[in-house]
């Protein structure tokens, strides 16, 4: 487990982190937000949900507290949706903007405390609250048009494409807010001193039934802590590599049989595409041996890049030109081995074809 203020921990906190990013397949098999000690509520819409069909009954805590959320009521239930794709088909909890609304009144919250989530608004209109705890009106945390802000106190991100998948990360210490978007600062400043309380409350505002949220909520990470930016970043990058992994194009490509083209695919989880053949798609079909490469830039900004190699090894095909034969015949051979199908124009399937009348031959 990892320790919050410990020394030697941090060290080894740092150096995963470099791991993590310059390999992002090691920090994928090594981290989990329950690998820092004290996660107080793990909501993820992958695991743990209870359904009546697709309405949601009970969505379990991930973390050892066994801290559920459960709807208002039945029929104010948001719903489960499986898969999405630009979330590299993971799951997400759909608010309809209503009266859907979740709330636990078990877990606490205290002065200090640092909250991640992975949503996105559907609409851009109105006020709709978010994830926030149940400590009254002056921590609403909450959308605001195409920003994300903390009510009140002047706390928000900069103007933003909210009906895109975004992660954002929450940190409250003492008297102080800090906003990041996709990892990135945002903006900083004072907030009201919280005492220590129980309960929050997802999908409207918590203290009543008014500002729903019209929205996706795929996962939600809360500690009762400040955490450092090591930390942090564990878990920011935990959430990139889940939901944005980097473009992945395989292993290197030998093809000895066949003539179609290849199709090189970076995968549907990005929002852009450049090849280096200067295509701008998802796709892309190859029919001569090189490199490629392609850079992609995910849905929550980063860009990353992938090379492949295709060897492209045809077999010694042999065409035939229209020609006039001086004399009894003409052997097409099309110098195929046996391991093709060769469909000619009469039927038969011979590697060769003996021509001894005038006429139109082909074959498949």
């Amino acid at each position: 487990m990892f320790k919050m203020n410990n020394y030697y921990i941090r060290i080894c906190c740092i150096l995963l982190f470099v791991m993590y990013v310059f390999v992002p397949s090691f920090g994928q098999s090594l981290f989990s937000p329950n690998s820092i000690s004290g996660l107080e509520l793990w909501l993820k819409a992958d695991s743990g949900v209870v359904k009546n069909g697709d309405t949601v009954q009970v969505w379990k805590d991930l973390s050892s507290n066994g801290y559920d959320v459960m709807p208002q009521s039945i029929p104010s239930s948001p719903i489960w949706i499986n898969p999405v794709s630009a979330l590299n088909n993971h799951s997400v909890i759909r608010f309809d903007g209503v009266d859907d609304g979740l709330s636990t009144l078990t877990a606490p919250y205290d002065t200090n405390f640092t909250l991640f989530v992975v949503a996105r608004q559907n609409v851009t209109s109105g006020f709709q609250d978010l994830v926030e705890p149940n400590a009254g009106g002056g921590y609403q945390l909450a959308y605001y048009h195409n920003t994300f802000n903390w009510w009140v106190h002047n706390i928000s991100t900069p103007t933003y494409s909210t009906t895109t998948y975004h992660f954002l990360s929450i940190v409250k210490k003492y008297s102080s807010g800090y906003f990041f978007l996709n990892g990135c600062a945002s903006d900083s400043g004072n907030t009201l001193y919280m005492l220590r309380g129980l309960g929050w409350t997802m999908g409207r505002y918590n203290s009543g039934n008014i500002q729903y949220f019209n929205g996706d909520i795929a996962e939600i990470i809360l500690y009762p802590a400040s955490l450092n930016d090591s930390l942090r970043n564990l878990v920011e990058q935990y959430i990139i590599n889940k939901y944005a992994p980097p473009v992945n194009l395989g292993a290197d490509i030998n093809i000895s049989y066949g003539f179609c083209d290849t199709v090189l695919n970076a995968g549907t989880r990005f929002i852009s595409y450049l090849w280096n053949t200067g295509e701008t798609t998802q796709k892309i079909n190859v029919n001569t041996s090189g490199t490629y490469s392609v850079s992609a830039i995910n849905i929550f900004g980063d860009t990353s890049s992938d090379v492949i190699n295709v060897a492209i090894n045809k077999p010694p095909f042999k065409k035939q030109n229209d020609t006039i034969v001086c004399g009894n015949q003409l052997i097409w051979n099309t110098n195929l081995p046996h391991s093709y199908t060769l469909h000619w124009q009469d039927n038969s399937t011979d590697s060769l074809f003996v021509i001894n009348t005038s006429g139109k031959y082909y074959v498949t």
